[in-house]
């Protein structure tokens, strides 16, 4: 066995993204112009496929995660003090750059192509514009920033950890001191606290999100509030366990998903509530369908997730892990290898639903059905998304309906017939 610290891709199912411009790439996927990360937009039936594939191979610990509208991927690496840059295809990097960083953490790509990345133990955060081989400091802070963060109005975002603290600067201003845009410097559960952030989520409408590593919860304040709402997690009552939470995403439709670091999964929220998506099995290891340690997230204009984690891989596997190559957009249904015919099987979990009236979750119970389908990694392994269509399950249960009734009423009428005629003759 050899350990690789690798990029694992998942593919889904249907979803279109309609916000801002939309461009239609092929049937039902949509991808949005003018922001530098992805929102898809699921289907209600949408789920992701349990095995996943290799993109790329970051071998020196990776943390931070990104995904560009052009589907590059970057990835900061702790242990080499550098970030990498890979295209849709994956393979070999096409940009690596290190000067300056000391045990980097968080990431983010603006949509101008500037990279902002935490400078580890330095206590600050460094721009990098296209192409260039140094950087320049634009945010001072008083930690290390576990996750980074631009919204819409170009004020950056920095999870200081060990403080306690998430802090802000305008990307205009005249000074690269930043000030506090959440918690006060202590660790507790009081919700104007913040204990030990690492991921941090802003929407359009300014909220900020946070993955409460120290408190296992995702929090949220509004813009100008001081006291945060706790919306999931082992602390809120009624709600989904989560154990030291790491990452946390918004869908286009305002939809959590939340890296579960503590339990080796991927949790995400829908309309049916929280449920777990990826890394189910109960238990970390190295097999295609399970996590260890995932630490970052993000999604790909097809709504493909893409995770960082540290993995366990079989040299047999293949002497480089760069096992997925996911370039055929036009078929959403297959999957390429795949050894047995699909096996269904039928899970009950308890999800969280959020009150339309209030902010807290209540729990319900809902018993899901899904497919899956077994597959034999190798180094050509491609998974693409997949559905379950309602509409054809519909058309095909009415077929049978439709020909038991034919066979019931008029295959009895015909002896009776047969019988009068001959009768008559």
């Amino acid at each position: 066995m050899r350990l690789y610290m690798s990029i694992i891709h998942v593919a889904q199912g249907i979803f279109s993204d309609n916000r801002k411009t939309t461009v239609k790439i092929n049937k039902n996927v949509f991808c949005s112009i003018g922001i530098s990360f992805n929102q898809p937009k699921f289907s209600p039936c949408a789920y992701w496929n349990q095995n996943g594939t290799f993109f790329a191979n970051a071998s020196s610990r990776p943390f931070g995660l990104f995904v560009n509208v052009n589907n590059s991927v970057y990835a900061s690496e702790q242990d080499t003090n550098r970030f990498q840059v890979w295209s849709s295809l994956g393979g070999t990097p096409i940009r690596t750059a290190s000067a300056a960083l000391s045990n980097p953490a968080g990431i983010f790509v603006h949509s101008n192509g500037n990279i902002y990345i935490d400078k580890g133990d330095l206590g600050t955060v460094a721009k990098w514009t296209p192409n260039s081989t140094s950087s320049i400091d634009v945010m001072n802070v008083d930690a290390q920033c576990m996750g980074i963060f631009v919204d819409i109005n170009n004020i950056l975002y920095c999870s200081a950890s060990d403080s306690h603290k998430v802090f802000k600067r305008a990307l205009n201003s005249s000074t690269i001191n930043a000030t506090i845009a959440a918690g006060n410097g202590t660790c507790s559960s009081q919700t104007n606290t913040i204990c030990y952030p690492h991921g941090v989520f802003v929407d359009n409408n300014f909220t900020l999100y946070i993955a409460e590593y120290g408190q296992d919860r995702i929090s949220r304040f509004r813009k100008g509030e001081l006291n945060g709402t706790a919306l999931v997690g082992s602390t809120v009552p009624g709600t989904f366990h989560l154990s030291s939470p790491m990452g946390v995403v918004l869908d286009g439709d305002g939809y959590l998903f939340i890296v579960d670091q503590g339990n080796d999964r991927i949790v995400g929220s829908g309309p049916l509530g929280f449920q777990c998506i990826v890394g189910c099995s109960g238990s970390s290891g190295s097999a295609l369908n399970q996590l260890q340690g995932p630490r970052s997230l993000a999604f790909d204009t097809y709504g493909n997730l893409y995770l960082m984690w540290y993995a366990f891989i079989d040299i047999s596997l293949n002497d480089s892990p760069l096992m997925i190559i996911n370039t055929d957009n036009s078929d959403i249904y297959t999957t390429t290898t795949s050894t047995t015919s699909p096996t269904k099987t039928k899970s009950t979990s308890t999800t969280s639903t959020p009150s339309a009236a209030s902010t807290t979750l209540t729990s319900t119970t809902s018993t899901t059905e899904t497919t899956a389908t077994t597959s034999t990694p190798s180094a050509a392994t491609t998974l693409r998304r997949k559905t379950t269509s309602a509409s054809s399950t519909t058309s095909s249960t009415a077929t049978s309906i439709t020909s038991s009734v034919l066979m019931t009423v008029f295959l009895p009428l015909s002896f009776v017939f047969l019988f009068l005629s001959m009768r008559m003759i």
